[in-house]
């Protein structure tokens, strides 16, 4: 009924912190004493909380519970788990997150004062308005030829020794 009520009748005498329970007050009471009664039968780490030492124990026997759904690597730590996912370390979740980014804004669908860009019937609403945005963006990024930088077979009207920038020529001249 406290929970409810808002009611918290334990207070700490060091700190002044709250609780509504009894035994709430006794484990934070630890944060004062320095007690830590869980205690790795593998190495000298104490804990404050079971918990803690649950997931401590992931480390001595190789357990790794928590798997990213996108790539399936494991983790002996949930909090590692969720570093990954929100890190750079999934090439999954980059790639997504790349895909996202890269992704067209969404075009508002045609009203009475703006028709259809050609022509497409856009009256379903969103996904609609989304083909049409990535059929736009896929037209716009789409190669136009080969890139300036690639080298061609010379013209039949350059000399083959003839430099092909005007920085070549620069070089030429001062040698």
């Amino acid at each position: 009924m406290r929970t409810h009520t808002g009611e918290k009748p334990f207070a700490c005498e060091v700190c002044g912190v709250r609780f509504t329970r009894n035994d709430k007050l006794k484990i934070h009471m630890r944060k004062h004493t320095g007690e830590r009664p869980y205690s790795c039968p593998h190495c000298p780490a104490r804990f404050l909380h079971s918990y803690d030492l649950k997931n401590h124990m992931h480390l001595h026997t190789g357990d790794r519970p928590y798997e990213c759904h996108l790539c399936h690597k494991a983790f002996a730590k949930e909090d590692h788990l969720q570093r990954h996912l929100k890190g750079q370390n999934c090439l999954e979740v980059r790639t997504r997150r790349r895909r996202k980014d890269d992704a067209p804004p969404h075009y508002p669908p045609p009203s009475a004062t703006t028709p259809s860009p050609a022509g497409l019937d856009l009256s379903n609403g969103h996904l609609d308005t989304f083909r049409l945005s990535l059929s736009r963006f896929w037209e716009q990024s789409a190669p136009t030829g080969p890139p300036a930088s690639t080298p061609g077979p010379p013209d039949d009207d350059e000399e083959e020794g003839a430099p092909a920038t005007p920085q070549a020529e620069g070089a030429m001249e001062s040698s």
